[in-house]
């Protein structure tokens, strides 16, 4: 007898619909690292991806002519055409079905669908640390989850169960005194040069026969948290909203927020005695959280206002600004727990946090990941000439940092913390000798507020605890997805090439167990 199921209309909660048109591509083909491409949730909402099913087999049989698929995990998610690998993000149920296909009647004890997510920084054993885990009952004890006892005993033929549960967007974790916390469940991690690595899998383990033999399908997933940026400040909004150049922070004070400012002497190289000190002010867009694929704003506003003024001074803070003497790069920390399994306790979970440097039982990986592109303010009028309260002694450069796609989010767990941070420093200039004065007591840095647990699907970011942050940086939050009901920002300059990655770094990762088909 076989067991079916009505096929459902393929439509979902995002607009999606239409039957799927069907083409087959091995996963085993499949590269180990998933592209930007794969984990860019930016299309979520427009309603283009639709739904795709994708197929893992066990075989029995020792030569080709006997072999016999007799079990398959089906699963199903909504992605774009793009991406060929299951793919779930915040709210996402786990859709799918076990199927087998019994030549001879046989007794299956239970079947089990099983989700893990693991932190994996090596190959062995303790080298692993799964810290989500859910399951879903489909058979036990001989019988069909949630049916009669007539089910009960051996089956022959071709059987199908669906089944479906949400993808968790929340683990607990211990913390100090045996209480648990709540994080959100962090992004599939798997990049190249790093061994820390975010790994999910959906696994049907099937226990049959007289010796209750067991046997496992299993099948890596991609996971991606929904985490909103907040909404813009009603000027920047309107800004993009028209296709105009963003308010500065003159006259935008609140959608702006300032970093440590720069004071600075500068002088001309082949004229010494052409000198003046000057206080470089740079600005960031408010809030300080930003969706990857889109764009940080910055601005730049420099002032000579101790200086008599004259023509000469104005033209050397010109000549400053003009050669873009100023840079804002954005970099990337990512801090894991080489021992996973020893994240929770009490030593290590505080080291994470602690952000002193380096410590024996953590790894950290820091690079730069953006610069700020600087372009003089289109929107200032006259002002870009140094104003008209103070002629000559004052030049703005307005400027944005490009988020490629493929940034990973900002994250926070006891084994993995991934932060983000912008910090200014000064470039070299041929006409120009440039030096640093030391700054007042009475210049403190910006505050930052602690980020905070949350648990909805679809979350809001806010700036995170700030931890080993360099002098003069400030932590910025990158989120996966655009806030609702606000305009997507949208870039000055075009959108600089994607950096190749090191290939010479191989990791042994297994993505996949078993043979697997992908159904389009």
């Amino acid at each position: 007898m076989t067991s079916t199921r009505s096929s459902p209309p393929y439509t979902n909660e995002r607009g999606a619909s239409g039957p799927p048109t069907y083409s087959t591509l091995s996963v085993a083909d499949l590269p180990v690292y998933p592209t930007p491409e794969d984990l860019d949730i930016s299309s979520l909402y427009a309603g283009t991806d639709t739904r795709h099913f994708f197929e893992f087999t066990l075989e029995s049989g020792r030569t080709a002519s006997k072999r016999h698929t007799w079990a398959t995990l089906q699963l199903s998610s909504v992605v774009p055409k793009a991406v060929k690998r299951p793919r779930y993000t915040g709210g996402d149920n786990v859709e799918g079905s076990v199927i087998l296909d019994l030549k001879r009647l046989q007794t299956i004890h239970s079947i089990v669908v099983l989700l893990r997510g693991k932190m994996m920084t090596n190959a062995l054993t303790e080298g692993t640390q799964v810290f989500l885990e859910t399951s879903y009952t489909i058979r036990s004890g001989g019988a069909n989850q949630g049916s009669s006892s007539s089910s009960f005993g051996k089956l022959q033929g071709r059987h199908e169960w669906p089944f479906s549960f949400p993808f968790p967007t929340e683990f607990e974790a211990a913390q100090r005194g045996g209480s648990n916390q709540t994080y959100t469940t962090p992004q599939t991690v798997v990049e190249r040069g790093i061994n820390g690595n975010v790994m999910y899998e959906v696994v049907v383990k099937i226990v049959s026969g007289l010796l209750r033999t067991k046997d496992r399908i299993t099948a890596n997933v991609l996971y991606v948290p929904v985490i909103k940026a907040p909404p813009l400040p009603p000027l920047r909004a309107s800004a993009y909203r028209s296709g105009t150049y963003l308010v500065g922070p003159d006259d935008d004070p609140s959608g702006w927020h300032a970093l440590v400012p720069l004071k600075l002497s500068i002088s001309v190289k082949e004229r010494p005695s052409l000198a003046a000190d000057i206080v470089c002010k740079v600005y960031i867009a408010n809030p300080t959280s930003y969706a990857r694929g889109t764009v940080i704003p910055c601005y730049l506003v420099c002032e000579a206002s101790n200086q008599t003024e004259n023509d000469e001074i104005g033209v050397l803070l010109h000549a400053f600004t003009s050669q873009q003497c100023v840079s804002l790069k954005l970099t990337q920390r990512v801090l894991y727990v080489r021992d996973p399994l020893q994240a929770a306790s009490d030593k290590r979970a505080d080291l994470a946090k602690s952000g002193v440097g380096d410590v024996e039982d953590h790894t950290s990986h820091r690079n730069e990941i953006g610069v700020a592109v600087w372009w003089t303010p289109g929107s200032l009028g006259d002002l870009q000439n140094g104003g008209d309260s103070e002629p000559g002694m004052r030049s703005c450069l307005e400027g944005e940092i490009h988020l490629d796609s493929g940034i990973l989010p900002s994250t926070d767990t006891p084994f993995l913390v991934i932060s983000h941070a912008v910090s200014s420093s000064l470039n070299e200039s041929q006409d120009l000798n440039i030096s640093a004065i030391p700054l007042d007591s009475a210049e403190t840095r910006p505050s930052i507020t602690k980020r905070h647990s949350r648990s909805s699907s679809a979350t809001h970011a806010t700036p995170q605890k700030p931890f080993s942050q360099e002098p003069g940086s400030f932590q910025v939050t990158i989120v996966t997805s655009n806030g609702e009901g606000s305009p997507v920002p949208a870039p000055f300059t075009p959108r600089p090439p994607r950096k190749k990655k090191d290939v010479t770094t191989v990791q042994d990762l297994q993505y996949h167990n078993g043979v697997g088909h992908y159904y389009r």
